[in-house]
């Protein structure tokens, strides 16, 4: 059996105000020529296939789009999707119908054993078991926070179990943090699996030909390469330049060999980073700027598939125009590129620099609410924050939003 494993696409995804429409749409299509070329039995979307759990017209109209082409340019590729945590899980189900035989959307784990038989596709001479993402009522019962790995653990197995396999590789998904697993600082939310923010990767049956995860956006692997994360096919961030993003295209066998083969996707649109290290002073940005962009793109790039530029700036003394300034320096000039942020690294006494960010980003300059807690911690206790402590503070946090929504949101 040959599956395509992919996941995290995001679609209707924005980059600080950026539309990334036209090159998910480009990903889209040569994910089809992929699935044609290389005669996969399915395609396996791991979770986050759309940015909102309310998708936006032009997201639904990019998959659909992109379903519809894949049926017929590779008629014998079965799709096979399953909702992440951006993906809201009755939303996702209520697509299904939408779509033609051949093609699945799974959005939450089915009640009942029946229900959750269902989950088994058939592809090639095995079969894909979908599993979505795993919300804390998804769980079996249990006696607390501390166990929620273990529940984990015993809904894949009842999943496992109820599905009539018979012979043949049969492909898992998933959709969670696994523990060790490398995660991206700026694009993914942290999830928790029944309070616990990552799992042990000992929560799938040992009988699994191949894990197929998605959420964590860079590719990596466990379990001696059987568990894997493809990572996500684009850019999500700033900080995912440079990540290498790929497809896997997985050949799993009767006898229990597996054979993976990385393959990059080519990039719609470059993001880049000026000057590659340190900072550049604004008088010479705008240059640079043109020398960078010599064989990327020209006044006929469209607007959409620009290259994406993030500028930090050397300063020797307070200039609070400086970002601002470059940016309508840039827009004067014509030149092809959409800047994405403008931080400044300040020169210390000591002839170093500060690290940014004292840029026109507000992520820069407010660290998100988990962000302070972590900080506040560490300078309490001297050690980062647990699972048990980062799901009482997300707890309290819900609880106290929800109590500020209720009362007007009063001070």
């Amino acid at each position: 059996m040959r599956i395509i494993h992919t996941a995290d696409w995001h679609l209707g995804q924005e980059l600080r105000g950026f539309s990334r429409g036209a090159e998910q749409e480009r990903f889209l299509d040569w994910m089809v020529a992929q699935c044609r070329a290389r005669e996969a039995d399915a395609l396996v979307v791991a979770g986050d296939v759309f940015d909102q759990a309310n998708p936006a017209a032009e997201a639904l109209r990019l998959f659909f789009r992109f379903a519809e082409s894949l049926r017929r340019e590779s008629p014998g590729t079965t799709l096979v999707a399953v909702a992440g945590n951006h993906d809201g899980a009755t939303r996702f189900d209520a697509l299904a119908p939408a779509l033609r035989d051949g093609m699945r959307l799974v959005g939450a784990v089915p009640r009942d054993a029946a229900g959750r038989a269902g989950l088994l596709m058939p592809a090639g001479d095995g079969h894909v078991l979908a599993a979505p993402y795993f919300r804390l009522a998804d769980l079996p019962p249990g006696p607390g926070l501390a166990e929620a790995g273990a529940r984990a653990a015993a809904l894949y197995r009842e999943l496992w179990e109820a599905a009539p396999r018979g012979r043949g590789p049969c492909v898992l998904t998933g959709h969670l943090a696994l523990q060790g697993g490398l995660a991206s600082p700026e694009s993914e939310r942290a999830i928790f699996i029944g309070g616990e923010q990552a799992a042990s990767p000992a929560i799938f049956p040992e009988e699994a030909s191949y894990v197929a995860l998605g959420h964590l956006h860079r590719a990596q692997a466990f379990s001696g390469g059987r568990v894997r994360y493809s990572g996500s096919p684009l850019p999500m961030s700033a900080a995912e330049r440079g990540y290498g993003h790929r497809i896997l295209v997985v050949d799993a066998h009767a006898d229990g060999r597996i054979e993976v083969e990385d393959v990059k996707v080519p990039l719609p649109v470059p993001l880049l980073l000026l000057p590659a290290a340190g900072g550049i002073a604004p008088a010479d940005a705008v240059e640079a700027l043109r020398l960078r962009l010599d064989g990327l793109a020209d006044a006929s790039t469209p607007r959409e598939l620009q290259p994406m530029v993030e500028i930090r700036l050397a300063l020797d003394g307070l200039r609070p125009a400086a970002a601002a300034q470059l940016r309508e320096d840039i827009a004067r000039s014509g030149l092809p590129a959409r800047v994405l942020e403008v931080s400044v690294l300040r020169a210390r006494d000591d002839g170093g620099a500060d690290a940014p960010p004292a840029g026109d980003s507000p992520a820069a300059a407010r660290p998100s609410t988990q962000e302070l807690f972590r900080l506040a911690f560490r300078e309490r206790h001297g050690t980062e924050p647990g699972a048990t402590h980062l799901a009482a503070f997300a707890e309290a946090h819900d609880a106290l939003s929800a109590d500020g929504v209720a009362r007007g949101a009063a001070p």
